[in-house]
């Protein structure tokens, strides 16, 4: 009977340590974005960049890509953040590839006001009239091929 007993406290105490290693299994942090879909996201960006590079003739449309390739950046820089808050061991680049994201996205924000700024220089520029340089037009070049530089920069990490 004694035998029986001792039997039955281990199948019990087994049974105790598999609930808790199963529950703390359960509480381990896991990405809740998945690294996939901020990759994703980053080369959305990248290409929406790329995109707005190559047509700034059409400054509209290349402030419009620009708008999106920010709104990608930033997503992805949310997920890598919500993901580092809730990583079990810290991500030695988070530190750095977040400092990038930041630049970037400054780096498009300037863009995005210098292509703004370049189209309402058209719009009060009078028919007839020899436009003025383009200076708006290079400073949103020059900060969108930094940013685009940064961003693949992250996306290789």
């Amino acid at each position: 009977m004694t035998h029986g007993v001792v039997a039955l406290i281990g199948v019990v105490s087994l049974t105790g340590v598999a609930a808790v290693a199963c529950t703390l299994d359960a509480q381990s942090p896991r990405p809740i974005h998945e690294p996939a879909e901020i990759q994703r996201r980053l080369d959305k960006s990248v290409e929406l960049q790329r995109e707005a590079l190559e047509g700034m003739a059409d400054v509209a449309r290349a402030k419009q890509l620009v708008k999106n390739a920010q709104l990608e950046l930033q997503a992805a820089r949310s997920a890598m953040a919500i993901n580092a808050t809730g990583a079990k061991f810290p991500d030695p680049l988070f530190d750095l590839n977040n400092k990038r994201t930041q630049e970037a996205l400054a780096l498009l924000q300037q863009a995005r006001h210098m292509l703004r700024l370049e189209q309402e220089q058209a719009k009060t520029t009078q028919e007839g009239e020899r436009p003025g340089p383009h200076v708006h037009l290079e400073v949103a070049r020059d900060s969108l091929e930094r940013a685009f530089r940064i961003t693949r920069l992250v996306l290789a990490f």
